[in-house]
């Protein structure tokens, strides 16, 4: 049987995001020597990297979470990242296009100074 410690640890143990590399979240130590920590996204636990009671140190990984939530910002910026690179390309084949234009009128006005 889960007791009250254990759902309040699962509930609140919300850090580790699935696609992300790291998500850094703020503790409160609370008199009773327990630490109370909350995640900026809702998601599910997917693993439990210490157990109840265990003593932890400062940047210890606690546990890892998978968040929809954060998975669809994070799809969210991969296609505005993917949309500013085609943007980037448009603009980048569009300067050479004009430089090569640029490079090809030079070359006829020179030529027609030449034989003009």
């Amino acid at each position: 049987m889960v007791n009250r410690k254990q759902i309040v640890l699962a509930a609140l143990l919300c850090a580790s995001l699935a696609q992300a590399t790291e998500l850094i979240l703020p503790g409160t130590v609370i008199s009773n020597g327990q630490k109370m920590i909350g995640s900026r996204f809702m998601g599910y636990v997917k693993h439990v990297y210490v157990k109840l009671g265990q003593k932890v140190k400062r940047e210890q990984n606690l546990y890892e979470m998978e968040s929809a939530e954060f998975d669809i910002l994070k799809s969210q910026a991969d296609l505005m990242v993917d949309q500013a690179q085609t943007v980037l390309d448009f603009w980048k084949r569009r300067i050479h296009i004009l430089n090569e234009k640029r490079k090809r009128l030079k070359e006829k006005t020179r030529m027609n100074g030449i034989f003009g």
